[in-house]
Formats: C-alpha cells, structure tokens, sequence
C-alpha cells in the first residue's frame, strides 16, 4: 500500500484533534458509592484529594485510591507489593473501569428494604453452577485446597484466553495485492491510499470520543530489504514525531522476530488530556512494501490492543494482482481543446507491463493565433510542456482496471477492448486509448 509520506501525518493530525477531542457538556459524575457488574464490586468514598475505596473480585479485596482526571478517575490499586492502574468514567447510569485491558461495566448498587417480603421459592428456577469444592463439600467430601486452587486457576486462565483470543475471520484486501486480517466484530476503513483504519467493537471512548487508534499503514519499500534499515527507522519516527508530538520514544528502535518474520518496533509514551498513552509502531517487509500496525492506547489497555495488532501483522500476505493480458503493452490518448484562437493537444503514453507495474507520462501542446483589430491574422504563439510521470501498479478486476499510483491515488475504470482501442469509463468521463 502505497502512501504520501506528506499525507499520512497530516492525516494523523487530524485524527489526533478526534483523539483528544474533549466535551463541555453534562455535569461532573459522583463516583461515591457502591457499584457492581462483570463480577467485580467497587466501593467509593470522596475524600479531600480524590476518592479511596476498595475492589473485590472472587472473594479477594484490593484497596484502591484515585484522583479526578477529565471526566473521570484515574487511580490505583494494590495487590500485596504490586500496584495496578485503572480509570473509571461514567457511562450512562453506570461505570465503566479499565484496568490491564479488561472492562468492567458496572451499575450502582441500591440498599435492599429490610421490610420487603420474601418472594416466593420458584421449584422450577435452575440452580447456578456450583464450583468444584463446594459440590464436594455440600456431599459431606472434601478437596485438597491445593487442588481446589489449581482447579479455579486452570479455569480461569482458559476463561481469560477465549475471551481475549478475538477470531480472525475478516480480509481486507489492497489492489496492490497486499493483504491481511482482523478480527471478527471489528470494522476496516481506508483513510487513504496507504493507511486502514481498524476499529474493534469494544472501541474506548471518553466522553463519546475514540481514545485509542489502531491503523495499518504501508509504504514501497524501494531497495530497501532490511527492517532496521535506517531509512525505515527515520520514516517511522517521523510518522509519531510529526502526528503524535506529546510521545517520547522508549528506547532504540528494535529488530525482533515474530513468527519467523523479522520485524521492527519501537515504542512511545506520554500524556495527553490528563491520560497516560503507550503506542508503538511494528514494520515487516513483504512483496516490495514496508506494511507496519500503529497502535496508540491509554496505558492501561495498550499491551492487549498491541498484542491484537501484532495477530494482525502475522496475518499480512501478499498475492499478485491478476492482470488481463489483453491490457499489457503500451497506449496512447490523446485530448484536443480548442477556444476561440486557442488550441491545445495533451497526449498521455500508458504503460502496462505483465509484472503489474505500470508508467504513465506525456507532454501538453498549445497554441494561440494573435490578430489585430481588423480580425487580420498577425502571427502565432506556440508552446509545448512536460506533464507529471507516474510510477505505480495495475490490476484488472473483472470489467474494471485499477491503479495504483506512487504518491498519489488509485483509479478504477471500466474497460472495453476492441481490436487495437481500449475505452475507459468512468460515470461521465471517457477515455480512448490506441494500442502503439
């Protein structure tokens, strides 16, 4: 995938203003309290520097403290010496909490009236699922705690890979044969001709806007085959220095192996709207193109998105357009305007070749006739120029030719073939080439 080098942060920018964008809307949310959802229960006090609390999740308590950061907390919590950061935001009449790459949806909890009578027993009603030990227990057997501990943490691992193991059942394919896959519940959208927007299902957003990017961009690679190249090192840099100004980079750019791929990565830190956000970049080399994953997400969620992102780019393959072998050899078209004593004939030569490459070029002609006030003729101006060179890639999709230009952008014409012509449509506009 073939990208402006001058486009894509421009691009980026843009997406950045998104990004960062903040709301003024709505009052300030009262996390005091206590709240519920995802098997997780949060317990919330105001105090005179933020809030302090607890979670308690199986059984086991974590103390918690955290300070208002925009709309929301920003905080951690403790597990023994271990500290852990999380955020909280509200959404709707709830909360969400993010922590390690996991959410929690959770709504507040309302104290039970002590004189409310108990509804009736349903016999019908299915019993929950009892764990191991207490199915042991309620028989009058016993089970080694040990075993019991093995058992729930097998379990739950298992739990926590099938639920952050997304399928890859999606393809998006590039006309320039480049290829990979996603997820299934994410969506991929082109923002230009050489970057593709993934947005998963789960999306992170504060205050109804995206807090975290997810993007494939490519570039040609040139005669370049190596990762670490340094002309592939400056281009990432100057990717996240001109888009991402607010990021440091951590590190030197590193050569690693995923799969049996060689691949670069490098990564950055830093704040933006009171959050903390980790990105990274990672290239591979395939069929002539630099294709690399950008990630950008708050800290607490970034390992996980960056691991999806990388699934990604184990995915990427390249397959070589199929080109029509009539369309292969050299054309001409050529454009007559004429307008009052003015005239001018633009002529395009089109190369196709059978590799899927492909050259365009061609020279302006124009001419103007001077006369005086009596309508005589008293002489002429004459001129030619140089019009733009194009570098790029072909393929033909059934009915259609698309294009595929260095820098620039991609054109999808139908065609039609007859003896040496070749007619291009477009809606309104026609062009008719002749075989040289």
């Amino acid at each position: 995938m073939k990208a402006s080098s001058l486009y894509l942060p421009s691009l980026l920018l843009f997406l950045l203003v998104i990004l960062s964008a903040t709301s003024c809307s709505g009052e300030p949310v009262d996390f005091a309290g206590h709240f519920a959802g995802d098997g997780l229960s949060v317990e919330l006090r105001a105090t005179a520097d933020g809030y302090a609390g607890s979670f308690t999740l199986q059984d086991k308590r974590f103390e918690a403290t955290g300070q208002r950061s925009g709309d929301g907390i920003a905080g951690e919590f403790t597990d023994g010496d271990a500290r852990h950061a999380f955020t909280i935001v509200g959404v709707g009449d709830g909360l969400q909490l993010v922590t390690g790459g996991s959410t929690y949806k959770l709504q507040p909890l309302k104290a039970s009236n002590p004189l409310t009578k108990a509804e009736p027993t349903n016999p019908l009603a299915k019993q929950p699922k009892v764990a191991p030990q207490e199915a042991a227990a309620a028989n009058g057997e016993s089970i080694d705690p040990a075993i019991a501990k093995k058992i729930e943490a097998e379990a739950t691992a298992t739990a926590q890979v099938l639920s952050a193991a997304p399928a890859f059942t999606k393809t998006y394919k590039h006309p320039s044969g480049i290829y990979f896959m996603y997820p299934d519940g994410w969506a991929a959208q082109p923002i230009s001709e050489g970057a593709v927007s993934l947005t998963p299902d789960d999306l992170y957003s504060v205050r109804g806007e995206r807090a975290e990017l997810m993007i494939v961009v490519g570039e040609d690679a040139g005669e370049v085959k190596r990762v670490d190249h340094p002309d592939i090192v400056e281009l990432v840099e100057a990717f996240v220095r001109e888009s991402f100004p607010y990021l440091t980079r951590e590190g030197s750019a590193k050569k690693i192996t995923v799969g049996s791929q060689p691949i670069l990565q490098v990564r950055w830190s830093g704040s933006a709207s009171d959050m903390q956000m980790a990105a990274s970049m990672q290239v591979s080399l395939l069929g002539g193109f630099a294709l690399g994953t950008f990630t950008l997400a708050p800290k607490d969620r970034f390992s996980a998105r960056q691991e999806t992102m990388t699934d990604v780019l184990r995915t990427f393959g390249y397959k070589k357009p199929q080109g029509d072998p009539r369309l292969v050899g050299n054309w001409r078209y050529s454009k007559t305007y004429i307008s009052g004593s003015f005239s001018s004939i633009t002529v395009r030569n089109l190369v196709l070749r059978a590799d899927g490459t492909c050259l365009e070029g061609g020279k302006l002609f124009a001419g103007m006739t001077h006369q005086n006030s009596t309508g005589e003729t008293i002489g002429s101006t004459n001129g030619e120029s140089g019009a733009a060179d194009y570098v790029g890639r072909w393929s033909a999709e059934g009915k259609s030719i698309v294009l595929t230009w260095d820098g620039s952008s991609t054109e999808r014409w139908d065609f039609y073939i007859e003896g040496s012509s070749m007619l291009w449509k477009d809606g309104n506009s026609r062009k008719l080439w002749e075989r040289r």
